[in-house]
């Protein structure tokens, strides 16, 4: 397998992800401009509310950075492992982030 798929897989789990967070941020009438934006927003807002977890934040975090890596770093190349790990962590966060929509529905 060419190793540049690894590097697709992890930005399209980023872009998997990434709804879900604006989303949250959406719903609770904000409306970020920037990708760091969403994550600081979610951090300020979702996290320090104990909302999100740190380490949901921290998945965030990383997919954020190995996507930018991914896309725009075209000497860097992911290993299958952290493509493995990186489409993990986009599964807990869809996950989570439906769980609190969920909560926040039933309020």
């Amino acid at each position: 397998m060419r190793s540049n798929l690894y590097n697709d897989a992890v930005s399209r789990a980023y872009y998997a992800v990434f709804p879900y967070a604006r989303a949250l941020l959406l719903f609770d009438g904000f409306e970020p401009k920037t990708h760091r934006g969403v994550f600081a927003l979610l951090e300020r807002h979702f996290e320090t509310t104990g909302r999100l977890s740190r380490d949901l934040l921290s998945r965030f975090a990383r997919l954020q950075t190995f996507r930018g890596l991914a896309d725009y770093d075209s000497r860097e190349r992911l290993p299958a492992e952290r493509a493995a790990l990186e489409v993990a962590s986009a599964r807990v966060f869809v996950d989570e982030a439906r769980r609190a929509f969920l909560n926040t529905a039933a309020l």
